[in-house]
């Protein structure tokens, strides 16, 4: 069996039963940011087999892997920092990378500011790389 290693990020893997013989399937997952987006992939790989899918993709997560990244490593809180709350830029970055409607620009900068944002650390990571662009400095926690 080949080995099955999983591209930098946050990985996941476990064990399922193959549909073709009924023997136990290695499933490799991870989710990771480059190249300025989130990548996602899934391998399922029988032991006994010859049964493999390889599924991969670029921009929004299946749900359930998302789930088990969260469950296995915990979620990411992206929040804003030192530039002023009520500042052009901040309301600017906020309006343009989260495409809030200007009714809700300060709440969500508020929002930012105070409890973060919560998700993967790719989809962090993505977010954050948007608003650095924007001029904005944040800070990613994990664990």
């Amino acid at each position: 069996m080949t080995s099955m290693v999983a591209p930098p990020g946050q990985a996941s893997s476990w064990r399922e039963r193959c549909p073709d013989c009924g023997e136990t399937v290695e499933v490799s997952a991870s989710q990771d940011f480059f190249l300025d987006e989130v990548h996602w992939h899934v391998q399922r790989q029988c032991t006994s087999c010859e049964f493999l899918t390889v599924a991969c993709g670029v921009g929004e997560t299946p749900d359930e892997l998302r789930r088990l990244i969260l469950a296995e490593h915990g979620p990411a809180v992206l929040t804003i920092t030192g530039e002023p709350l009520g500042s052009l830029r901040t309301m600017k970055a906020v309006r343009d990378v989260l495409g809030v409607p200007f009714s809700e620009v300060r709440r969500s900068a508020e929002r930012l500011r105070s409890d973060g944002v919560v998700g993967t650390l790719a989809e962090m990571e993505r977010l954050g790389s948007r608003l650095e662009d924007a001029g904005l400095e944040i800070a990613v926690a994990t664990g």
